[in-house]
């Protein structure tokens, strides 16, 4: 499925880069100027769950852009048109809670080198995987 939502036109970002033949990020903005607000974005969200859904898992992330979002309040209504699951972080890093939904990303020192890592290795299991070295 290629790009077509006439709610939405494509942009470009610096850092952009293409991945498995997919554009990473994909930049949405508003179709035309005056549809910028946030209740028009929660209106074509709502009225485009599926495509966008399919526009995440395409391209792996979704950034839009030119949007009137202007606090937490609005990007956690942004969030919850979709429905999804609340999955709250469970990990090391240090986080502050913003509003509902929407947290900080981690607030560890910029001198604290972050190691390739998984949270899911904090889920606790009924049994454990042993590797060993022949």
């Amino acid at each position: 499925m290629g790009f077509s939502c006439e709610n939405f036109k494509e942009g470009h970002c610096e850092g952009q880069k293409v991945v498995d033949g997919e554009i990473m990020p994909l930049l949405l903005q508003p179709a035309e100027p005056n549809k910028n607000k946030l209740e028009s974005l929660l209106q074509v969200l709502e009225k485009n769950k599926d495509w966008f859904d399919q526009m995440i898992t395409k391209h792996s992330a979704v950034l839009l852009r030119g949007f009137d979002v202007k606090n937490a309040e609005d990007f956690n209504e942004i969030v919850e048109t979709f429905g999804w699951e609340d999955i709250r972080y469970v990990g090391p890093a240090p986080r502050t809670h913003i509003h509902k939904r929407v947290w900080t990303a981690n607030e560890g020192p910029l001198s604290e080198f972050i190691y390739y890592h998984h949270e899911m290795v904090l889920v606790s299991l009924s049994h454990s995987l042993c590797f060993s070295t022949c």
